[in-house]
């Protein structure tokens, strides 16, 4: 067989490679960003957490995480997780600028998961 008659196949092989790949998937985990499993799970946790802190007044609503209360609180929270509330901050300010597709997605699944804990919780 000739080059020639090689080369479209060649061609398929390589658009079949680089088709099966994630267009949205990260490669810089090594930065310090959570990876987008962990992200996910962190932000079910966090929006559990202020849903909780603002249904019982916890804090003011002028708390932020800069206060220590909720420093702490943050700290707890993401202790499990191995990760500090500056790296989830940082993480989720790059998800949010540099990757809005996956943080789109993140959220999906933060909604999916918000939403079978509370089919569980009504069983």
């Amino acid at each position: 067989m000739s080059l020639n008659a090689k080369l479209p196949f060649f061609l398929c092989f390589c658009w079949a490679l680089t088709a099966c790949r994630d267009p949205h998937a990260l490669k810089d985990y090594h930065r310090g960003i959570v990876p987008p499993d962990s992200m996910e799970l962190l932000l079910v946790e966090v929006h559990l957490a202020e849903s909780y802190r603002n249904l019982h007044q916890v804090f003011t609503p002028a708390d932020t995480l800069s206060r220590p209360e909720m420093a702490e609180l943050y700290r707890q929270l993401f202790k499990p997780f191995g990760v500090s509330p500056e790296r989830f901050l940082a993480s989720y300010a790059y998800y949010e600028r540099q990757h809005p597709v996956v943080m789109d997605s993140l959220y999906s699944g933060v909604t999916r998961r918000l939403n079978e804990r509370l089919t569980e919780q009504y069983r």
